[in-house]
């Protein structure tokens, strides 16, 4: 007795002899729809039946093409939007490189007016604690550090 499992052929079949894949419109079939889509996006629903008529399909066979071909332009038109977005990109990241570490003159002066200011006050900071420097270009390494200074004995001060 043969308990094996017998499978009817597939009906459908696409004109290159792929099994289980949708039948395909024919081209002038194709031709028409997309000259219908060039004027009308998104047909009525007695469009839509005149247009399965006139071509010899099924109004939900005119139905599917319209959104798919919807779906396909709106995704066509993401990818040329997200390309244009995505070198705008990289030139805006290119130009904000360039300018890390350019600054206007104003700015740069006035960095410079407050390194100069913070330099004053450190040697005025300096003066009080080590009144023997005054202009003395020799510091000690604590003083360098802003370690605490020793004295002679070794301890610190």
């Amino acid at each position: 007795m043969d308990l094996t499992l017998r499978l009817a052929p597939p009906e459908n079949k696409s004109s290159n002899g792929e099994q289980g894949a949708f039948p395909r419109h024919s081209p002038a079939q194709r031709l028409r729809l997309e000259e219908i889509f060039l004027t009308v996006k998104y047909p009525t629903h007695e469009q839509k039946n005149e247009i399965a008529k006139e071509l010899d399909l099924e109004p939900k066979q005119v139905n599917w093409w319209f959104t798919y071909k919807r779906a396909q332009v709106k995704n066509a038109t993401q990818k040329e939007v997200n390309a244009a977005l995505r070198a705008e990109k990289e030139i805006l990241l290119e130009m904000m490189e360039r300018q890390k570490n350019v600054f206007c003159q104003a700015c740069r002066d006035s960095r410079l007016k407050q390194l100069r200011l913070e330099n004053e006050l450190l040697k005025e900071k300096l003066s009080k604690l080590d009144p023997s420097y005054m202009g003395n270009e020799e510091l000690s390494l604590e003083l360098k550090l802003g370690l605490p200074q020793r004295s002679t004995d070794g301890t610190y001060l």
